[in-house]
This record gives structure tokens, C-alpha cells and sequence, in this order.
């Protein structure tokens, strides 16, 4: 069972990683059919993980927007990502839901590690409890104020399985100095490894506010119509996604005035790979298994 339940997670992860490319994706699911033969079973385990929210806790108030930019007179400029004027707009103005998290996948060098990258988060301070999480394993989660500016936050946050592996365990590892792209970190806190808030891996996040350390020194902050985050959200009691969707697709509308030619045409899925717009046709006759 046990071994089970890491393959599981494994292709959890696997699964939201290879979301970020819908081409990959589609030939991937379409692999692992073909792989997996007719067993059906084994279609239920895969359209389970393809077809389920992201989140553990309260699955069915989590949502993910994915805008599609259509230009004026035809054909797509883009698809999924959002800006930070944009995602700013959409969470102060959205009254369906209770909160609005963003977040951006980077590779780091972390530590002494000879040049060896992870996948590491970029993560907006709210996203932790978008996530679920009320408190890490041990320490602290991010501050306003680490989130607030741009690079203000030199902090971060581990998995449990980092601090077991790379740390010893260390019981004083709060506070301790790392080094993540050869820039000084204070670790803050250590997050349990069961956490669902990562893409895969043991898990590194980090204040959004540190963008530039990963963007060859481009401040994304200043940039209004480039689009590197995925956004995610709470709907508040009583709401729903359609609601939720209506309302952000006029705050589209409106930010589609400061980029001429721009159309976004708003959807909202719960988050999950299957549910992708980009995927769902190619995806519809596995949800039928």
C-alpha cells in the first residue's frame, strides 16, 4: 500500500508538471493509454489523477483560472498565464471569492548542490492557505511584508523530505542560512511532505518578490503585459465557479482596454489536468471510461 500511495503521488506530480506544456501532455496521456492496454482499472487510477482538483482540503471551493488572449480579428496570443497587474486586478476586485493566490515555477540551485537545479515555487503569501496548509511542520510560513515588494523576501520554505535529507532533521534549521542561485536565504519554516502545494519533488518555495534572482534580473513587477503566473483561488460559501467565472470575465474585459487588440475569454476549472481547456476535447473519451 504504501508503495502505492508514492506512485501515486508520483504521477500526481508528473502530471502537473507536464500540464504547464498541453502538447507534451496530449501525447503523454495518450502514451500511457496505449501502454496501459484496456485494463480498466488501471484507466480508473489514471482518470482519477487526471480529472481531480489539486488540493487535498475542500476540493470543491478550489478553483484555477485559465484566461485564453484572443487577438481582435482572430487567432490566440496566449494561453493560461497571467500578469501581475492582471492577477492584482482580479483579487481585489473579485467579490466571489475569499482568496486569490499566484504562483510561478522556477529551477534553483539550491545549496552547495554543484550546480545541480530543482524545481522550485514562487509563491504569493496567501498561497499557502489557498493550499490548505494552516501551519507548517515547524517554523513559519511567509510574512506580508516578504511578500510585499519586490525583492524583499530572501526567505524560504522547505519540504520535510529536504530537511530530512539534506539537513540532518536539523532541529535548529529555522532560521539557518542557505544558498538558492548563490544568493543568501533564511529558511523560515518546513512544510509536512504530505503537503499538495508543489508540482513535484520534496518541495522549495519561495516569495514571488525574489522573481528577479530567476528572470536574469527582469523585474516582472514592472512588466504589465507579461504573463509568467498561474493563478488559484477560494470560492467563498454559497459561491460557485460559474459565478466565480462571470465576475472575472468582466474584470477581464475591462483589463483587455489597456491591451488593445486583446480579448481574453475567462474559464475556470477546479484545477485539475483533465480539465484544462486546452486538453478537454482530446481528454473527453478517457472521462467517459
Amino acid at each position: 500500500m504504501k508503495h502505492f500511495e508514492v506512485l501515486k503521488q508520483d504521477m500526481a506530480y508528473a502530471i502537473r508538471s507536464i500540464s504547464l506544456h498541453p502538447g507534451l501532455a496530449v501525447a503523454t496521456v495518450l502514451t500511457l493509454a496505449l501502454g496501459l492496454g484496456l485494463n480498466v482499472s488501471a484507466f480508473t487510477v489514471l482518470r482519477g489523477l487526471l480529472f481531480r482538483a489539486r488540493v487535498e482540503k475542500d476540493p470543491e471551493s478550489f478553483v484555477h483560472l485559465s484566461p485564453e488572449y484572443r487577438k481582435e480579428h482572430g487567432g490566440r496570443t496566449g494561453s493560461w498565464l497571467v500578469s501581475v497587474r492582471d492577477y492584482r486586478a482580479y483579487s481585489a476586485g473579485a467579490q466571489t471569492l475569499s482568496a486569490l493566490a499566484a504562483w510561478a515555477p522556477v529551477h534553483a540551485v539550491f545549496g552547495d548542490r554543484n550546480g545541480e537545479s530543482q524545481l522550485s515555487l514562487l509563491v504569493t503569501c496567501n498561497f499557502f492557505d489557498v493550499y490548505g496548509l494552516k501551519a507548517p511542520r515547524m517554523g513559519s510560513l511567509f510574512s506580508e511584508a516578504e511578500c510585499g515588494a519586490p525583492d524583499a523576501g530572501p526567505v524560504v520554505v522547505i519540504g520535510e523530505e529536504i530537511w530530512k535529507n539534506q539537513f540532518d532533521s536539523d532541529p535548529n534549521i529555522v532560521g539557518r542560512k542557505v544558498r538558492i542561485n548563490r544568493a543568501l536565504f533564511t529558511v523560515t519554516g518546513v512544510l509536512p511532505a504530505g503537503f499538495s502545494g508543489r508540482i513535484r519533488g520534496p518541495g522549495i518555495w519561495i516569495p514571488w518578490t525574489m522573481q528577479r534572482l530567476f528572470y536574469q534580473n527582469n523585474d516582472l513587477f514592472r512588466m504589465d503585459s507579461t504573463q509568467w503566473l498561474t493563478v488559484e483561488g477560494r470560492l467563498k460559501p454559497g459561491r460557485t465557479r460559474a459565478q466565480a467565472q462571470s465576475e472575472l470575465a468582466v474584470i477581464a474585459a475591462q483589463l483587455d482596454r489597456l491591451e488593445p487588440g486583446r480579448q481574453t475569454v475567462m474559464q475556470l476549472t477546479n484545477g485539475s489536468f483533465g480539465e484544462e481547456p486546452a486538453l478537454r476535447a482530446n481528454l473527453s473519451g478517457l472521462a467517459r471510461w
